[in-house]
């Protein structure tokens, strides 16, 4: 009896002890995420950037002035990149301007802060469920050199890990980038969700079939329709199933149970890799709208890959950036020699990891890899997509840091001639060094000067640097240096005829200074021979509007002759256009200029275009119906008269419409006397 209740009392003791020191890992985390937010919190102040300006600071459909259905979707579908236009991040975003207020960048900053504290305690506590997992299967070892419960205190330090990494900066304190944020905290979670259903499972409970399906499609939606690539949710998932799951049971889960999360799991990852497949189907060589092929994309991105894994292992905050645009592309196996090694050593990581599944070892190692490589599955590979961006390794991160905390861990709790307080004391001593860069990361993000003066040090041949150089140069009226960087930044990238069109903006419509002969040429050569990317157009539409809107008698600089050649030459590009859409707005712009020249005959060709490219552009129908009552064409007016008739128009172009119904009527009453 006395023993038996000596046994019971040491149980007891033991559990008291288990609480307490879970009790210090969470009072630990809190102070972390504290320390983390005093970090992050001067970042809040930084500038907008890049997509911020189009997306978020000038989308006027994000300033709502009163709460109501329409106002939301309206804000919730205003981003018009992407597949599914991110409704969830921008819904964040409008409630974000509406509740603060504010439309400068620290109060969407602020909260970008708190969604990746937020995040951080689902890193913690998903880590804190697959390494007990471990512990259960028996991957993981329960005693580590006397100490008992280890995983908390892993679950800590990999958690931590994650949170202090520098690299994650350009994710946090890129303002748009909370689109990537969300989509990362809804796969965390959801993953948690996975593993509490598959735990509950194997225990026997029916109920926990509702916890994975309800991660699989809950956790899809959300995560996806704040970015994309939370379609990669189920194939993450998948890879916890196959390395800590194996697709094991209890005997008593039913069949049709197994089957259904088989189903939510593998059927949504092939259905991905069918769709990257047919991606490569629907692009030839030809169609590809980068300054780099189908094939070369695909080589570079290997060595993208191993730069990824150095930034995150050796996180030297010095080949960090927002733009890394001066990524080499390679043209070839050898070209450059590091292309064929970076092939090879992720077909070596791919393989060994599959191998650790096969044969259940290493479960670590191989989780670590299969999660990051899955991680970077669609915008790592065929998607036309631009060749380096650090946010996305920020939930891909989550696989190499795992193995890094776990074996750093593992190694020093194993080592019996270790000391206990060194054993503690080498994390500490790891996360400061994560946390004195992340701090001085943070610091160049939150100012302008700061920021540019940083960005540009560290990536001197970013032409795209340099175009934010010259940007901030124009917001301070500093025209002279705004040019001289645009020159810059074409120089670096001068495929790129969008630098140079910006540069002659500032040169003509800034300075007031008629280019030289050989900058003309030049702009013209480089819209007729190179690929017409998205920023060209943007650009060229900006300067004929320009133009358009100067007066060119008084004016000696404004030279629509010189527009005109620019609009031609453009469209007599040799390359497929970026879609249909600008081409049709480049041709509206043409028609423009010729109209003003009294060229009806040539601006209604040029219409004609546009609505064939924009069916839905109704101000060039408009105007070509213009024309052609100028030009007495009335079949053809009557045409676009029908076409005008069955769009939903508003109030003023209805009656702009009516006033051209009317001029119709009365060139058929003359005609008829005529006759």
């Amino acid at each position: 009896m006395q023993s038996g209740f000596t046994i019971l009392l040491r149980g007891k003791m033991k559990l008291v002890e288990i609480i307490k020191k879970e009790a210090l890992i969470l009072i630990a985390f809190v102070a972390l995420t504290l320390i983390v937010f005093i970090l992050y919190h001067p970042g809040a102040n930084g500038p907008y950037m890049l997509d911020d300006y189009v997306n978020i600071k000038n989308n006027t459909s994000l300033k709502m002035e009163e709460f109501n259905i329409s106002s939301l979707l309206d804000a919730a579908f205003s981003m018009r990149s992407g597949i599914l236009y991110r409704p969830v991040a921008m819904l964040s975003f409008t409630l974000n301007y509406y509740f603060t207020g504010n439309i400068d960048g620290y109060p969407i900053k602020l909260i970008n802060i708190f969604i990746h504290i937020l995040t951080a305690w689902g890193v913690f506590l998903l880590t804190l469920l697959l390494l007990r997992r471990m512990e259960k299967t028996g991957s993981g070892v329960d005693q580590h050199g006397g100490e008992q419960r280890w995983t908390g205190p892993v679950a800590l330090f990999i958690a931590a890990l994650w949170l202090l990494h520098p690299l994650h900066v350009s994710t946090v304190l890129y303002t748009v980038q909370r689109m990537t944020e969300l989509s990362a905290m809804y796969s965390f979670y959801a993953a948690i969700a996975y593993v509490k259903g598959r735990n509950d499972l194997l225990k026997g409970e029916q109920g926990g079939l509702w916890w994975v399906l309800g991660a699989v499609g809950i956790g899809s939606i959300l995560s996806t329709l704040s970015k994309e690539n939370g379609a990669l949710l189920p194939l993450l998932l998948l890879v916890i199933e196959g390395i800590f799951y194996r697709f094991k049971f209890h005997p008593d889960i039913h069949k049709s149970s197994k089957r259904w999360i088989y189903g939510a799991i593998i059927f949504p990852s092939v259905g991905l890799l069918i769709y990257l497949i047919g991606l490569v189907i629907a692009m030839p060589e030809g169609l590809y709208s980068r300054d780099f092929t189908l094939i070369q994309r695909l080589i570079t991105e290997s060595r993208v890959i191993f730069f990824y894994l150095r930034l995150i292992f050796l996180p030297d905050i010095r080949a960090m950036g927002l733009n890394h645009d001066d990524f080499g592309i390679s043209t070839g196996l050898l070209s450059p020699p590091a292309t064929i090694l970076s092939l090879t050593g992720i077909a070596i990581l791919l393989a060994v990891a599959l191998y650790g599944v096969r044969k259940n070892r290493f479960p670590v190692l191989s989780f670590s890899i299969l999660w990051f490589l899955a991680g970077h599955l669609l915008e790592s590979t065929v998607v036309q997509l631009e060749l380096v961006y650090e946010h996305r390794n920020y939930l891909p991160a989550y696989g190499p840091l795992f193995a890094a905390g776990y074996y750093i861990n593992h190694y020093l709790f194993s080592a019996n001639r270790i000391l206990r307080g060194i054993k503690y004391v080498v994390p500490l001593l790891i996360l400061i060094l994560l946390a004195i860069p992340l701090k001085e990361r943070i610091g160049h993000w939150s100012m302008p000067s700061k920021f540019f003066f940083n960005e540009l040090k560290n990536h001197p041949k970013s032409a795209r640097n340099f175009v934010e150089l010259a940007n901030g140069h124009v917001l301070a009226q500093q025209y002279p240096r705004a040019f001289a960087a645009y020159q810059t930044a074409a120089r670096l990238n001068p495929n790129e005829t969008g630098l140079l069109l910006a540069g002659l903006e500032i040169l003509v419509h800034k300075m007031n200074k008629a280019p030289q002969k050989e900058i003309i040429d030049m702009i013209e050569s480089s819209l007729r021979n190179n690929k017409i990317t998205s920023y060209t157009v943007e650009k060229l539409i900006t300067f004929a509007g320009d133009s358009l809107h100067r007066d060119e008698e008084n004016n000696p600089v404004a030279d629509r002759t010189m527009v005109e050649r620019f609009l031609v030459a453009a469209i007599a590009n040799r390359y497929p256009w970026p879609n249909d859409s600008k081409l049709g707005e480049t041709y509206f712009m043409l028609a423009e200029l010729r109209f003003r020249q009294s060229r009806l005959e040539d601006a209604a060709a040029a219409l004609e275009k546009t609505v064939s490219l924009i069916p839905m552009k109704y101000d060039a129908r408009i105007g070509l119906l213009r024309i052609y009552l100028t030009l007495n064409k009335i079949t053809e007016a009557e045409e676009q008269i029908k076409q005008l008739e069955d769009a939903a128009l508003d109030p003023s172009r209805q009656m702009v419409i009516a006033g051209l119904r009317q001029d119709l009527t009365n060139l058929k009453t003359v005609e008829i006397h005529r006759r």
